[in-house]
């Protein structure tokens, strides 16, 4: 078993490497201090706008930005500096692969006393897993899981293949509001799973009063406690949408959960440079070439982005971004 974890979990590293690389029009920037996040890139003007958050280090920073050669970089909206876009470079990426491979060569790994008995509770947990009854109980849970959080990922799937039925589908229509934003904007709230849950509720539930889950969504890093182990992010996840915070969904309780889609996508991250949550991003001129992939892969455009941080509700946060952007799709979406 433990073979097989450790198989799928270098699919999925390699299936994030393989993900396009980054083009030459991408790269980074030196920010005035480590506390600087990008909050706007203008990519006519060839702009990057930097807002500082936090406690400020007095240490150089770094933040990712999709443009290249030349930029002019402005900090809390006076101008700085203008910047060369330093490229990523893969020669660097090879030499420390290379490294990490002579270091291993040198490594011994002591033996293990307890071999022994690892392998006779391994055997026991194998044979637990096995057995018809924890079957029918993970097949049980899956079924759950899928049709609670997963929605969108089944609209389109047949019923013989696990996709839903047609008056589930038709409920799920029937609860999608009017389209405020276009279907190039997209609003992004990044959270973590270390921020009070209350909170994050918050954000899920002014997200689906809006009822427009695929341009709003919230977004995480990572799983919780690695790409191995799926349950405790499903379960945080669960505890975010549930519409009745006391419903215990453990208990097999039927928990009705809000309209909100969360995904977990580190890409995005990257994309928009979060480096502290919660953060808000308002996206403009999103072209997305293959839907499946993430929205912060290379080859997905973006024109221009606000981000604004601190854990305001998400209406004052989307309210100070139409006040810099003047976006008309933010002003009918909160009503103004």
């Amino acid at each position: 078993m433990l073979c097989r974890l450790q198989r799928n979990a270098a699919i999925i590293a390699l299936s994030i490497m393989a993900a396009p690389a980054a083009s030459m029009a991408s790269g980074f920037i030196d920010t005035p201090d480590l506390c600087y996040m990008v909050q706007k890139v203008d990519k006519e003007e060839k702009a990057v706008y930097l807002s500082a958050s936090g406690v400020c280090q007095g240490r150089v920073g770094r933040a990712f930005v999709d443009l290249d050669g030349e930029v002019t970089v402005y900090r809390d909206g006076i101008l700085w500096k203008k910047l060369t876009v330093q490229g990523m470079s893969m020669p660097d990426l090879t030499k420390s692969l290379k490294d990490a491979k002579l270091s291993a060569k040198s490594m011994a790994i002591p033996q293990n006393r307890f071999e022994k008995e690892m392998q006779a509770e391994a055997a026991k947990t194998i044979a637990v897993y096995q057995s018809p009854a924890y079957q029918a109980k993970i097949a049980a849970e899956t079924d759950r899981i899928k049709r609670e959080l997963f929605h969108d990922q089944l609209k389109d799937l047949g019923v013989d293949k696990g996709g839903l039925k047609k008056e589930e589908v038709d409920t799920e229509t029937a609860e999608s509001g009017p389209a405020y934003l276009g279907n190039d904007e997209r609003v992004y709230v990044f959270i973590s799973s270390s921020m009070p849950l209350a909170t994050i509720r918050n954000y899920a539930v002014s997200i689906s009063r809006y009822r427009d889950p695929k341009k709003m969504v919230l977004v995480m890093r990572g799983f919780i406690g690695g790409m191995q182990k799926i349950g405790p992010t499903t379960s945080f996840i669960a505890d975010v949408l549930k519409e009745d915070a006391s419903c215990d969904l453990a208990a097999g309780q039927p928990c009705r959960m809000v309209n909100a889609n969360v995904l977990v996508d580190p890409i995005l991250f990257r994309r928009y440079g979060i480096r502290q949550v919660p953060a808000t991003v308002f996206a403009k001129g999103v072209k997305v070439n293959i839907p499946e992939q993430s929205e912060g892969n290379d080859d997905v455009s973006v024109s221009s982005f606000w981000t604004v941080y601190g854990d305001a509700s998400l209406e004052y946060n989307l309210d100070r971004i139409r006040q810099d952007s003047g976006s008309e799709s933010l002003k009918k979406l909160l009503h103004i």
